[in-house]
């Protein structure tokens, strides 16, 4: 049996990864701004016509990931190396990466047949996947790592409570 996730799900996740739209997201392509936390640090949020992300079908696709430092495109072109040989062959595995926080923060999606959202994290010199899921994050996971609002989104789940992620 085929691991299949509802559509609905996955759309949700990517939306939650996307955060709020702006003027400058109709352009599509990669927009930036400084955050908040850390002055030298950048914020790129991707984005494509329908959905939020560059998607990394192969590992060449991360060409396409504009200003991420290196180590996160060796970090995702070895995820999606390590994962193209599925056994299903009408299930493509890929990656879709929709924000970069350059301080070591990222957010995206991993899908085959099904998919949920990833948010990573660069940790002692590595990326590492520091959550993943089909629904809000836990606001203590997310406070564990300082995972900074722009990647974590504006809610998550305090016990059985959705609340305002404060970062």
């Amino acid at each position: 049996m085929k691991n299949r996730l509802p559509a609905a799900a996955v759309l949700a996740a990517a939306l939650l990864l996307s955060g709020a739209c702006s003027a400058d997201d109709d352009k599509g392509g990669a927009t930036s701004s400084p955050t908040s936390a850390k002055p030298e640090a950048e914020l790129i949020e991707y984005d494509q016509e329908e959905a939020a992300g560059i998607i990394v079908a192969k590992a060449a696709d991360v060409a396409n990931l504009e200003g991420a430092p290196d180590d996160f495109k060796q970090f995702i072109a070895g995820i999606v190396d390590s994962n193209k040989a599925l056994p299903d062959e009408d299930c493509q595995f890929t990656a879709r990466v929709a924000k970069i926080d350059t301080s070591g923060f990222a957010a995206g999606s991993l899908h085959s047949c099904g998919g949920a959202a990833y948010i990573w994290a660069k940790r002692e010199g590595v990326w590492q996947e520091v959550w993943a899921g089909q629904e809000l994050p836990n606001c203590d996971d997310m406070r564990k790592y300082s995972i900074p609002k722009a990647i974590a989104g504006d809610t998550c789940y305090e016990g059985q409570k959705a609340v305002d992620y404060t970062g």
